[in-house]
């Protein structure tokens, strides 16, 4: 897809980090928008900001997690635009905890948003692609999607997920014409580990902030996911770090769990895992 004005995009998680990024980035391009969140003011204020460089904007209130409520967002878009090219599968939640410290229904919901939300938006959508003649699906994965990290078990199911399903859609959807793209970032700046539920409130909190100051930043990688849709990329990865995961997960795999089980050995140490009330 190597033009992209005036084409209609929906995004999903648009409310900040890279949703924002993403839905500016798009603005820029001449695209029209489709925004979709459960954070209501924020999706307003991403909305003033692409009308503000000339996009045509509506917004959603859903949670992606409920089919119906996609199902609701779906007739809503094609309403206002009439039709959809570009569909990017971005919400995502996750917890700060060790599997055995998951509360009733946690793990639930992360996979419910993460992976699920994926499902729904990609099966919803998908008809509406192909009336379009052809069109580009985005799914946001995580380098958690290439090794399994100790404090995110449900998150890394999740992105694992993810991944395994969009590289089966690329397989499936490249006979009609429908792009496939798969984003794995590294660490990003955005808001999700503050957001997030926390056995130990005080370390994710300093995670968060960490994350803020020297996370990557969301609209460099706005600006590759665009030019992947424009190539057609199978896979677009965030900065080094995902590209470094990428690679010894690979070629070294062993450092890789050592590395791991040292993160919780320390954890341990400094008393990180016990369980919170």
């Amino acid at each position: 897809m190597r033009d992209l004005r005036h084409r209609v995009v929906v995004i999903t998680g648009a409310a900040g980090g890279i949703g924002r990024a993403l839905s500016l980035a798009f603005a820029r391009e001449g695209c029209a928008l489709a925004l979709v969140d459960m954070d209501a003011p924020g999706l307003e204020g991403v909305r003033q900001a692409a009308t503000a460089l000339g996009a045509r904007v509506s917004i959603h209130t859903a949670d992606v997690a409920y089919r119906r409520m996609l199902e609701r967002v779906r007739d809503e878009v094609l309403a206002h635009h009439d039709r959809v090219d570009v569909l990017v599968n971005n919400a995502g939640v996750t917890a700060y905890s060790l599997f055995e410290h998951h509360v009733p229904g946690e793990a639930e919901r992360i996979v419910a948003v993460n992976f699920w939300g994926v499902m729904h938006g990609c099966e919803l959508f998908l008809p509406a692609l192909r009336s379009a003649g052809g069109g580009h699906i985005v799914n946001v994965s995580s380098m958690a999607g290439y090794a399994g990290m100790p404090f995110q078990s449900s998150y890394c199911a999740s992105k694992f997920a993810v991944r395994g399903l969009t590289q089966a859609l690329r397989a499936e959807l490249a006979i009609v014409g429908i792009g496939v793209t798969c984003v794995m970032p590294g660490v990003t700046r955005s808001q999700i580990l503050a957001s997030a539920t926390s056995r130990d409130p005080a370390v994710s909190r300093t995670l968060s902030e960490l994350l803020q100051r020297h996370g990557g930043s969301p609209d460099t990688l706005a600006r590759r996911i665009v030019r992947g849709i424009r190539r057609n990329s199978a896979e677009v990865r965030g900065q080094f770090d995902s590209v470094l995961v990428d690679w010894l997960s690979r070629w070294c795999p062993w450092l890789v769990r050592w590395f791991m089980a040292r993160l919780v050995r320390e954890a341990s140490r400094r008393g990180l895992m016990r369980a919170q009330p």
